[in-house]
């Protein structure tokens, strides 16, 4: 017959082995798992200190928004771009046939035409590389070349929202 004591310090080392057994399944178990960091900013609107948060081409925050090309009241925009990318990178995906990840955006436009004719229109961008392709053009909104328009090389995803008929090929008069 063992001693209570001796019966207690028994149960608690086969409790501490099952505690750390379970611990290192539940350890090895999550390293199967790839996990995808949850990521959340908000602008309501923007400011001067908020700046640092992009790298901006061409664009600035004027009244509390993204102005996306500068002030150029009557002046010609043809072939003029500009661009705010978010400066902080994440991962929507973690190759092929991995994990994905989903994600949610919501913002306001406000497209004011300040030239005749007016701009093209605005896209939201999802791309792997904040530099933009050289020889980029106002036709395709500043965000690729006619080298990369199209092209897988080009790692850019996009929503555009169209303002007008912009060049021949366009298919309508949005």
């Amino acid at each position: 017959m063992l001693h209570p004591i001796r019966t207690i310090a028994l149960c608690s080392i086969v409790n501490l082995s099952q505690v750390i057994k379970f611990l290192l399944l539940v350890a090895l178990l999550s390293c199967a798992f790839i996990e995808v960091g949850g990521h959340s900013f908000r602008y309501p609107t923007f400011h001067e200190d908020s700046k640092t948060d992009f790298i901006s081409h061409n664009s600035a925050i004027v009244l509390n928004a993204i102005q996306a090309t500068p002030n150029v009241k009557g002046d010609s925009i043809a072939i003029f771009s500009g661009c705010a990318l978010y400066r902080k990178q994440f991962k929507l995906w973690a190759g092929e046939g991995r994990v994905r990840a989903t994600f949610n955006s919501t913002f306001v436009l406000d497209i004011s035409p300040q030239t005749k004719p007016g701009g093209e229109g605005i896209t939201f961008i999802l791309t792997a590389d904040s530099g933009l392709p050289e020889n980029r053009q106002g036709r395709w909104l500043g965000i690729v070349n006619a080298t990369t328009n199209g092209a897988y090389q080009a790692k850019i995803v996009a929503v555009e929202f169209d303002t007008r008929k912009s060049y021949k090929g366009d298919i309508d008069s949005n």
